[in-house]
């Protein structure tokens, strides 16, 4: 099934293609799966309240919305969808879709409720696409975006400016693309400014198509997701892929898992799920969560395929999953590690497990040999790798964590008609076991680049990676980009909010992450400073509020030892290569944070705080959430523990207006009390739409 030439890194998916029947578009994959009026979307919100929708309903909502638009936009024309809720978005995607025009999703806010993060990317990108239509269910006042445009649930639209449809100013002359493109995907540039991934309908129909083919599956499994759908995830292994399967789809805010992750094993048994997905860290949430809540149970045995991807693949993470999960019944074989990224329609490398594993896929290697070699461990069995089902790995009996020893997880060999090779830096591809850059190419690859010229032949991915046993394993992102949280985050996007915090050096800071053998990387910033200047608490906030993630360490740097190449380019990899990372301290758990006699608000967000933040003392009036290492996910999560114990809404946005301790209490004291939602159960969602499953 899978060709490798021999010794070389350089690995070909099978020559197979689609089968007659098999949709070609995406409007056509839409009609086929509305024949089925028992399948549809399940939608989730951040309350937990849920409504079914089949796809014939789905078909005739996005029907309205694409005769509204098509009047209005040419075909080929991009339109952004700045929409926040996830039937409206998907309305608006599928109207664009069928129109011809080409959508364009973007969050509606920025890192899971920062408002003014969102605002930015839908500023961004509007003025990258020429200042497009913009599809909203509320109108986005805070940024200058013309052409706004509401769409509602049923597929009606109308201008945001209150005169009617027809009645508005005509739009003007948008730049188009080809008429084959059927969606934009916005992808971080390293300038400041977004890139627009377009990808073709026979590019997302073969993926949906290979990605079945090769995972087994099927138009009668029940697909969860809860990733964002302005990811490429979200949008297109999911709900694309799902309109092509005609399987249903649960879609579940995301915020409704960040909040509680043991909600995502809640949802997949209530719903009988077969197959999920997440980054690596949506998996170590869970595992987090259960060591607290050791006695919760669930029946999983129904769960095939649970694909691990997005960011780097952490072995010993999905080995904790599946180990707490086996009891379950979630068996070690569902466990699906695997690689894509925008430009190649989200996954094509997978991984596959015997069905009696118990671990995942991984190889025990040395990677500071000559010529940037990879070196096998001698003392694990199982190091090699088969492309049909690869080989699970056995520990040996010293870990070796301390001797320059990396666990790395297999990312597996490529779909049908998807090609994979490891070149070196004169773009020859290298010999097995020697790390180089990672290429693709095939049916999945994107056009190219809004705005710039067609991609054609191989695409250079960024990765870096080494092909071993007929399988491609990734090492990691190169010096200009690191994966986090599912995300590609340019360093120089880092480095150049890190630089406008006072007191740091202009072009005196870098951002990297430290590989750490057998452990979690380590995301440090490295800075030179003006003396007197104490810039770490504010690197860290400032880092947080933006691109929601923490910083583990700020390193303070004489100016002569800050490398540079002899035409000025920062050193990432000697940076990273001449300060090993230092363990971090552990930090108990307070026993008391607050006086909850005297003031009990201020005592349960103390406690919330602690826990989240692992403070040993109560947080000061001045003590910032974010700059205590707070992130976009632990904002979420905060909140919802907040609106659990207080027994109301709590808004994330209300800790991104008021980040420091006093603030946020006092906010929370004088903000409005909102009613009290119940969560939709099961039969809840038989009753809510009943016409749409029966037409």
């Amino acid at each position: 099934m899978i060709g490798a030439t021999a010794d070389q890194a350089l690995l070909t998916g099978a020559d197979t293609a689609p089968p007659e029947d098999w949709p070609r578009t995406l409007p056509a994959a839409l009609e086929r799966a509305a024949r089925t009026v028992s399948r549809g979307i399940t939608y989730v919100d951040d309350e937990g309240r849920e409504r079914f929708q089949n796809y014939r309903h789905l078909l005739r909502a996005a029907g309205l919305s694409a005769r509204r638009i098509a009047e209005r936009v040419a075909p080929g024309t991009p339109v952004l969808i700045a929409a926040g809720d996830a039937r409206v978005q998907l309305t608006a995607f599928w109207g664009c879709v069928i129109a011809g025009a080409v959508p364009v999703p973007v969050g509606a806010t920025g890192a899971l409720g920062d408002a003014a993060a969102g605002v930015e990317r839908i500023r961004a990108a509007h003025e990258l696409l020429g200042g497009p239509l913009v599809l909203v269910d509320e109108v986005v006042s805070a940024v200058a975006v013309a052409y706004q445009v509401l769409v509602d649930r049923d597929g009606d639209v109308w201008n945001a400016d209150g005169r009617s449809w027809h009645g508005a100013p005509e739009l003007p002359a948008a730049p188009r693309v080809a008429q084959d493109i059927a969606i934009g995907l916005l992808t971080s540039g390293s300038t400041g400014k977004p890139k627009c991934v377009l990808l073709t309908h026979a590019a997302l129909a073969h993926r949906a198509w290979a990605a079945a083919e090769f995972n087994d599956l099927r138009a009668a499994d029940v697909a969860l997701n809860w990733m964002p759908l302005d990811h490429v995830g979200g949008i297109v292994m999911w709900v694309v892929q799902a309109a092509f399967l005609g399987c249903s789809l649960v879609q579940v805010d995301t915020a409704r898992v960040l909040g509680d992750p043991l909600t995502w094993l809640d949802l997949l048994e209530a719903h009988r799920a077969s197959t999920t997905w997440a980054p690596n860290f949506g998996f170590a949430l869970v595992c987090s969560a259960l060591r607290r809540h050791p006695d919760r149970r669930w029946d999983l045995h129904r769960l095939r395929h649970v694909l691990d991807g997005g960011e780097a693949v952490v072995a010993a993470v999905a080995d904790e999953f599946l180990g707490r999960l086996a009891p379950h019944g979630l068996s070690a074989a569902a466990f699906c590690p695997a690689w894509g990224m925008s430009e190649t329609g989200s996954g094509v490398v997978y991984s596959r497990l015997s069905r009696d594993a118990e671990k995942i896929a991984a190889v025990r290697v040395r990677m500071d040999g000559p010529d940037q070699r990879v070196w096998h461990d001698p003392d694990v069995a199982g190091s090699d790798v088969r492309p049909e089902s690869v080989a699970p790995r056995v520990r040996s009996a010293d870990a070796k964590s301390q001797d320059g020893w990396l666990e790395l997880a297999v990312t597996g060999v490529p779909v049908p008609g998807v090609r994979i090779r490891v070149v070196g830096p004169d773009g020859l591809v290298l010999p097995e076991d020697r790390i180089g850059t990672v290429q693709v190419g095939g049916a999945t690859l994107f056009a190219g680049y809004y705005g710039r010229e067609p991609v054609d032949g191989w695409f250079t991915t960024g990765d870096q990676g080494f092909v071993t046993g007929g399988a491609l394993v990734v090492t990691g992102r190169n010096d200009d980009v690191v994966v986090i949280n599912g995300v590609n985050i340019p360093c120089q996007e880092v480095e150049a909010v890190v630089e406008r915090v006072d007191g740091v050096l202009a072009g005196y800071a870098a951002f990297g992450v430290i590989e750490v053998p057998d452990g979690v990387p380590c995301r440090v910033v490295f800075v030179c400073v003006r003396t007197g200047f104490e810039v770490a608490s504010r690197i860290r906030e400032s880092v947080a509020r933006r691109f929601g993630f923490s910083v583990d360490e700020v390193r303070v740097l004489p100016v002569a030892e800050f490398p540079r190449t002899s035409s000025g380019k920062v050193q990432r990899a000697r940076l990273r290569a001449d300060h090993r990372v230092r363990p971090a301290a552990v930090s108990a758990r307070p026993i008391a944070l607050a006086d909850s006699r005297r003031d009990p608000l201020a005592a349960t967000v103390s406690e919330v705080w602690a826990g989240l933040l692992g403070l040993t003392a109560a947080p000061r009036p001045t003590t910032s959430f974010f700059a205590s290492g707070g992130t976009s996910m632990s904002a979420v999560r905060c909140v919802a523990l907040l609106g659990a114990e207080l027994d109301r809404r709590v808004p994330v946005g209300l800790l991104y207006e008021h980040p420091t301790f006093a603030e946020f209490v006092a906010a929370l004291g004088n903000s409005a009390r909102p009613p009290r939602y119940l969560i939709g159960t099961t039969a809840d969602r038989s009753l809510v739409e009943q016409g749409d499953r029966h037409e």
